[in-house]
């Protein structure tokens, strides 16, 4: 459920945004301005949350941000002002920073490797279908409720996460000596080990990002594809990923975790192909490209839901950092790559599929790097 929230929380309200700028008489702007103050704070926060998950107990941490949330929401839902709507976005994104990066630090600390693998990628699973559909089911509440309808769901799904984060979450009590300073990040750069796991996971998860960033525009703009059609496509490779993510753990527990670890390299490489050549033939048919991206989608999840856990027990006592850290380097070159996608777009899926390209392509070499150096990372799993 958390991880649910954490993924519609971004851009449920985003179809909105017509509705919200016509009643506070905004510019275009000022209306964006709801969506960036919350990114940005959700990135500041982030960084902090992930030192006091791992120098306080991670339970009071979630249980104070979601509360923190639910008075975001209740300024944004009863709001007759634009800058008590601002108060209520940045609130927003300070309190769901703390849910959605200690879950994967919960899971860690409660499960070995091989459960890890697979809640974590359920976890991802549904975070991805959740950010994939928040548009689409936002744009419905805004149709038959107005956009304050968008806020009520929040309220009272963060409300749920809470109480059901009372009774599920259990403290752990930890009293480590970490300084709250951004220098307790020092050690984890400093881990070779941990900035190669965190380069492929980040590498392999942006090209969907970036993907689904830009494909309104591409689709909805410049392939004339109906607000129907899209919601399919977009839907269809959202359950794509969320299927794939949930049942990697599966696919590793059948067949080991080196065969499942580069058939998902495999897959990515065959995505590669089939790029170039949509690339080479200026394809412009959406479904072609979405069973393209099918592709990918499928196939990242193994590496990234493999990678992931290991990379929060590179060092000790700094699961929460470490979920921060992946975090705040997967969001820095997303962002960078929906910067330089769109400044270069022009029309067709060429832009898209450079960058497709060169990050996947960075992720499979770093991946080549991983297996060659970290012998024991697709040593089989032992049964629990």
């Amino acid at each position: 459920m958390i991880s649910m929230l954490c993924g519609a929380e971004l851009d449920i309200f985003v179809p909105s945004f017509p509705e919200i700028q016509a009643q506070f008489n905004l510019s275009p702007f000022m209306t964006q301005l709801t969506l960036s103050l919350n990114f940005i704070a959700y990135c500041i926060c982030s960084l902090f949350v992930g030192i006091m998950s791992d120098k306080y107990d991670r339970r009071k941490i979630v249980m104070i941000s979601l509360l923190i949330f639910i008075v975001g929401s209740v300024f944004c839902l009863f709001t007759y002002s634009y800058y008590v709507l601002l108060i209520g976005r940045v609130l927003q994104g300070i309190g769901i920073a703390g849910p959605s990066l200690i879950t994967y630090a919960i899971i860690a600390d409660k499960y070995p490797i091989e459960k890890q693998i697979s809640f974590i990628g359920l976890l991802h699973g549904l975070t991805a279908f959740a950010m994939s559909a928040a548009p689409i089911i936002g744009s419905y509440i805004t149709h038959y409720f107005g956009w304050r309808g968008n806020f009520v769901l929040l309220l009272l799904f963060s409300l749920i996460c809470l109480l059901l984060s009372t009774f599920f979450i259990h403290s752990n009590n930890q009293k480590l000596h970490i300084n709250i300073s951004l220098t307790s990040y020092i050690p984890l750069i400093k881990s070779k080990k941990l900035m190669l796991f965190t380069a492929a996971i980040s590498f392999f998860a942006v090209p969907f990002w970036v993907f689904v960033g830009i494909s309104p525009i591409l689709y909805r703009q410049d392939f004339q594809v109906s607000l129907e059609n899209f919601g399919f496509y977009q839907g269809a490779l959202a359950m794509v990923f969320a299927i794939g993510s949930s049942l990697s753990g599966i696919l590793i527990k059948k067949v080991g975790t080196k065969k499942a670890f580069f058939i998902g390299l495999a897959m990515c490489f065959i995505h590669i192909i089939a790029i170039c050549f949509i690339i080479i033939l200026n394809v412009k048919d959406p479904l072609i490209i979405t069973l393209s991206m099918a592709i990918a989608s499928a196939g990242v999840v193994i590496p990234i839901n493999t990678l992931y856990p290991h990379s929060l027990e590179v060092l000790e006592n700094s699961k929460g950092r470490a979920s921060a850290f992946i975090s705040g380097m997967r969001l820095m070159i997303c962002s960078i790559g929906l910067w330089l996608v769109g400044a270069s777009y022009d029309g067709t899926f060429a832009p898209i599929g450079y960058w497709i390209i060169i990050t996947m392509s960075i992720a499979l070499i770093i991946s080549i790097i991983i297996i060659r150096t970290q012998k024991d990372l697709l040593a089989p799993l032992h049964n629990t």
